[in-house]
C-alpha cells in the first residue's frame, strides 16, 4: 500500500466538500487531477473511497468514511512534525494588503490557512498606498498584493480581478436623511477624504463619475475603519465599501441614493507567488478575499 500525503490532503479537502469542483476551485488546481489523485489513492488502499453520480455530489462510502478517519490523524501527525526535523523549512512569502482586509478577513482565517498549508509562511505588511503596493511588486520585495480600489497599472500583466466590490457614500442616519440625493447639498457637506495619494484620487475620481464635488474637506484619515468611524460619528460623508460599511456598522450608517461605480478587490502576483509549490495556498488566501470561503 504506496500512496503520498498530498492525496491524503486531497481526499480530506474533497471529503469535507462532497464536490470535485468546489475542492478544485478551493485548491486553485484542476478537477481532473483531483480526481486523479482519488483514483490514485483508491488504487493504492484497493477500496472504493467516494460514491460518484453524475451531476450529484461525491458522497463517502463505508470503506471511505473508516479511510478518512485514518487519513486526518496521519495528516494531524505530520503537522506535528517540526520543520527541522524532515529537513525542509517553509517556504516564505511576503503579502501586502490594506488594514482593512487584513483586520477583518485574512485574520480570524489564519488558523485555518496554517493548518491547510503547514510548509508556507505567509509574512503579512499592512500597506495602504496602492503606489507602493505596486512598486515593491515591480522590485520583487513582495510575492503578493490584495487590494481593493481601482483596477492595477497595464504593466502588472500578472493580476487578477478577484471580485468587483459594491461601494456608495455614507453618512450617518440622521444627515443621510437631510441630504438625500440633492447633490448640490450633498457637495457642501463635510468630506472625510482618506490621505494616501492614489486612494483620494480614485476616490475623487468615482465621486467626480457621479457628479459629485466636494467643497469642504472635513479631514484626511489614513485607515479605512478610522474613516468609517467618523462617518458613521455625523463627522461627514465618505466614500465607503458597503460591505465594511454595513457588515460593521449595519444600522447605524446609511447609504445615499447616488450611484458610485463599484471597485475591484484584485491580486497581483509576484514572481515567487506564481510557484507551484505555493500556488494552492495563494489561491486559498485569494477566494478568501472574494468571500468564497468561510472560516
Amino acid at each position: 500500500m504506496t500512496f503520498t500525503f498530498r492525496q491524503l490532503e486531497i481526499f480530506v479537502e474533497a471529503a469535507v466538500d462532497g464536490n470535485f469542483r468546489k475542492t478544485a476551485d478551493r485548491l486553485g488546481i484542476s478537477q481532473p487531477a483531483i480526481s486523479k489523485q482519488i483514483r490514485a489513492l483508491e488504487a493504492s488502499v484497493g477500496k472504493v473511497l467516494f460514491q460518484r453520480r453524475r451531476g450529484a455530489a461525491a458522497f463517502l462510502s463505508e470503506d471511505g468514511e473508516v479511510m478518512l478517519a485514518g487519513a486526518q490523524d496521519l495528516l494531524a501527525q505530520q503537522r506535528r512534525w517540526k520543520p527541522e526535523e524532515s529537513g525542509r523549512r517553509p517556504y516564505k512569502l511576503k503579502v501586502l494588503t490594506g488594514d482593512y482586509l487584513l483586520d477583518s478577513i485574512i485574520k480570524p482565517a489564519l488558523p485555518e490557512l496554517v493548518r491547510r498549508f503547514p510548509e508556507v509562511s505567509l509574512e503579512f505588511q499592512v500597506l495602504n498606498e496602492r503606489g507602493r503596493m505596486f512598486d515593491m511588486i515591480r522590485a520583487r520585495q513582495a510575492d503578493l498584493a490584495i487590494y481593493t480600489g481601482g483596477l492595477p497599472p497595464p504593466d502588472l500583466a500578472d493580476s487578477r480581478v478577484l471580485s468587483v466590490i459594491p461601494c456608495g457614500l455614507f453618512a450617518a442616519p440622521h444627515i443621510a436623511r437631510d441630504l438625500g440625493d440633492d447633490i448640490d447639498a450633498i457637495n457642501k457637506t463635510p468630506f472625510i477624504l482618506p490621505t494616501t495619494p492614489r486612494t483620494r484620487s480614485w476616490v475623487l475620481g468615482s465621486l467626480e463619475k457621479a457628479g459629485i464635488y466636494p467643497v469642504k474637506i472635513g479631514a484626511r484619515v489614513q485607515f479605512g475603519d478610522v474613516l468609517a468611524e467618523m462617518v458613521r460619528d455625523g463627522l461627514g460623508v465618505g466614500l465607503l465599501f458597503d460591505d465594511h460599511a454595513m457588515g460593521r456598522f449595519g444600522r447605524q450608517i446609511e447609504k445615499l441614493p447616488v450611484l458610485i461605480e463599484p471597485a475591484y478587490r484584485v491580486a497581483i502576483f509576484g514572481e515567487r507567488g506564481r510557484d507551484e509549490l505555493v500556488r494552492p495556498c495563494v489561491e486559498w488566501v485569494c477566494q478568501l478575499c472574494t468571500g468564497s470561503i468561510v472560516t
